[in-house]
């Protein structure tokens, strides 16, 4: 691994976000705090509604705090402009999301091969890396399938394989195990994990599958847009390994 680099990667201080429906605004985020270390995979969980998918939104410059200070591989977000922050996401965050979000008229390796595409990287070697990672979760007879004809957990898969491929060094992942039978979702946090220690990269997880959680390095609960170690899930973390 390399020496020099930074071994925080993502850094969220004082974050608030609130939401705004005509003259009400719902607060959704109250003052976060958070760091994400390399070859850490963290866990976020909490009942829904208690603003998960908007910190993982934040983390990956989709959305901007109110308030707070959030940086990426060092750099200030408020200080980018648009066209830096999409420059940031594409090469340096990969996203699993819950609905999968992969491509009508694309077949699962086209998915997968989306970010290297965007990035003019697309060639034998990024398809056939591309390739082996499907292998490795099961796609290997999937390649060329629309995943509209493929079951929920083959295109969560797909979607994970994505944020792999891409190379990026945070992966933010939303219910990555949610569709996925015990054997499968093993299978796709073992590599999660694979790739959080060989690699060096930071893992978010937002999860509700308590089967997962002796993966995690360090897990936080959100709960009415606060941020705080949990006692309970710590204790059942390491009960479960």
């Amino acid at each position: 691994m390399v020496t020099d680099v930074p071994p925080v990667t993502a850094a969220l201080s004082g974050v608030h976000k609130s939401y705004r429906r005509g003259p009400a605004s719902t607060p959704v985020l109250q003052g976060v705090d958070l760091t994400l270390r390399r070859g850490r995979c963290v866990f976020l969980v909490g009942p829904s509604g208690s603003g998960k998918s908007t910190l993982l939104a934040i983390l990956g410059c989709i959305l901007s705090p109110d308030q707070g200070r959030v940086e990426i591989l060092g750099r200030e977000i408020s200080k980018l402009s648009p066209p830096e922050r999409a420059a940031l996401r594409l090469r340096h965050i990969g996203f699993v999301f819950q609905r999968f979000h992969l491509i009508r008229g694309l077949n699962a390796l086209e998915n997968v091969c989306v970010p290297y595409r965007l990035r003019d990287e697309l060639n034998s070697t990024t398809v056939g890396h591309a390739v082996e990672l499907m292998h490795k979760v099961g796609l290997g007879k999937h390649v060329q399938d629309d995943p509209r004809q493929m079951s929920s957990g083959q295109c969560q898969r797909v979607a994970l394989v994505r944020a792999l491929a891409s190379g990026a060094e945070v992966l933010l992942a939303d219910e990555p195990t949610a569709s996925l039978d015990a054997r499968n979702g093993q299978e796709v946090m073992d590599l999660l994990r694979e790739l959080t220690l060989a690699e060096g990269k930071s893992v978010v997880v937002v999860t509700h599958d308590r089967r997962i959680f002796p993966y995690a390095d360090e897990i936080y609960r959100l709960d009415e847009g606060r941020l705080s170690t949990s006692p309970e899930e710590a204790a059942l973390m390491q009960t479960s390994g």
